[in-house]
């Protein structure tokens, strides 16, 4: 089965903006997994077939330190799912 990793800061984005699509992705028959900083709304999400995986070292601020812990965090996420 093909799996689509959708990678993007917030839970919030990923439910008002992204379901739609990735309810479509699931219905064709991917594997619809999300990374991304899983504040409060996990239980939608998941509802709608997508499974998360929490990144902490998301954050909406500019920050070069925190954005190194997120890009580590996203390459141990891909590695460990490979």
């Amino acid at each position: 089965m093909t799996r689509v990793l959708h990678i993007t800061t917030i839970d919030l984005s990923v439910k008002l903006l992204l379901l739609p699509a990735l309810r479509a992705l699931n219905a064709m028959g991917y594997k619809v997994e999300a990374a991304c900083c899983v504040e409060r709304w996990r239980s939608d999400i998941e509802q709608a077939g997508v499974r998360l995986h929490h990144i902490s070292g998301f954050s909406r601020r500019v920050s070069p330190a925190q954005d190194m812990i997120a890009f580590g965090q996203l390459l141990a996420l891909l590695r460990r799912e490979k």
